[in-house]
């Protein structure tokens, strides 16, 4: 219901999308539900409220057996184990699915996480955590807008009455936001130097077109003596 389906949530195959399951697709524009290229029994042209609506009204004739589903995803989750032993023998470097791992075997209840908008920060925590009782977990797959991740975990951290709030965030991710970290801390006087990371070819092209040419060359906050330290960052505003 309301969902695009993009990409990177059905695992960039469209046709194998559910392909044994019975597809209804509830979406307010109907152009959104043509453009997703996969097999739908049902294409419903309409408000996702007036459907849920209808639906609730029906709920209690509706007697679906889901035993044998269950004990299918649990056989199917058994014998496609997400983090393989041999990922615990790398040697250089800690590997992403051993690292979620073992951060879900230590969160705690009720914990409130955010990853970053999109890559190994938000596909592979969203693969390999372990939700506990009332956690509550943000994502924003289907946008995969990176940046996402600092500012929605803030956001979440308020809005849960500072709540201690994990964030998975990607270097790219954070690239796109440490600028504004920056001028937070410039604004009150703070200001903090430390080793510029060569970062993505893309971000430092955007940088140099829109900051030459857009900003007049104010370009105080990308050159190599005014990244942000992440654990100064961190001790700037504990929120």
């Amino acid at each position: 219901m309301g969902a695009r389906l993009d990409h990177g949530q059905i695992a960039y195959q469209s046709k194998f999308f559910a392909h044994n399951a019975k597809k209804i697709i509830v979406d307010v524009d109907v152009n959104e539900i043509h453009k997703l290229g996969i097999d739908i029994e049902y294409k419903v042209d309409l408000d996702c409220k007036i459907f849920l609506n209808e639906l609730l009204t029906k709920i209690n004739e509706i007697d679906i057996d889901t035993s044998k589903w269950l004990t299918h995803c649990k056989k199917t989750y058994e014998k496609y184990p997400i983090c393989l032993p041999e990922y615990y023998k790398q040697k250089d470097f800690v590997n992403n699915y051993v690292f979620i791992e073992e951060l879900s075997k230590h969160l705690p209840e009720n914990s409130l996480i955010v990853p970053g908008s999109s890559g190994a920060c938000s596909e592979v925590t969203m693969q390999a955590i372990k939700i506990k009782p009332g956690t509550r977990i943000f994502n924003s797959e289907g946008l995969g807008s990176m940046g996402f991740g600092i500012p929605a975990a803030i956001g979440a951290c308020l809005a849960a009455d500072k709540q201690e709030t994990i964030c998975i965030d990607g270097d790219g991710g954070f690239d796109r936001v440490k600028g504004w970290c920056l001028s937070y801390g410039r604004d009150r006087g703070e200001s903090n130097v430390s080793k510029k990371n060569g970062g993505y070819d893309e971000l430092i092209t955007s940088q140099d077109v829109d900051y030459v040419y857009i900003f007049d060359g104010d370009y105080w906050e990308c050159h190599n003596t005014s990244d942000p330290e992440l654990i100064n960052l961190y001790d700037r505003e504990k929120y």
